[in-house]
């Protein structure tokens, strides 16, 4: 099986948006006005993160292994979390912290699961869509 190489063109572009808003400091950031606004805000980042990679191991030899897949993109959208804390280290005004990590992680698990399930009913939905081309009474 071939990887399809622009299949992480959508994850890498992400991650460099993440980057990208990592460096602006911390002054510069928009209130959403409610509590623990930043931590939604890391879980739904990262959330979208993991579920592009998840998107992009699709094509690969972890196709047939969706458990395996899942964890590895939990694994890289955790690992980039880690890394983006690093980066706000050197960022004025912003400070790394762990419960960003805790919330990037918790976002990506929450990503993977999510994009399974809809893409888990969209293969389920072609198949029955197959199936009822074929016999429609079967479906029925």
């Amino acid at each position: 099986m071939k990887t399809n190489i622009y299949a992480w063109i959508p994850p890498l572009l992400w991650a460099a948006a993440v980057f990208a808003l990592s460096s602006l400091p911390g002054s510069s950031l928009p209130d959403l006005g409610f509590t623990m606004q930043d931590k939604f805000a890391h879980s739904l980042v990262f959330a979208t993160l993991a579920a592009l990679v998840l998107r992009a191991l699709g094509g690969t030899r972890f196709q047939s292994k969706p458990l395996v897949a899942m964890g590895i993109a939990v694994a890289i959208a955790t690992a980039y979390g880690v890394s983006d804390e690093f980066h706000q280290s050197f960022v004025p005004r912003r400070s790394p912290d762990v419960l960003d990590v805790v919330a990037d992680s918790f976002g990506a698990l929450m990503g993977v699961v999510a994009f399974a399930a809809w893409s888990g009913r969209r293969v389920h939905s072609n198949k029955n869509l197959e199936i009822a081309e074929k016999d429609p009474e079967i479906v029925e």
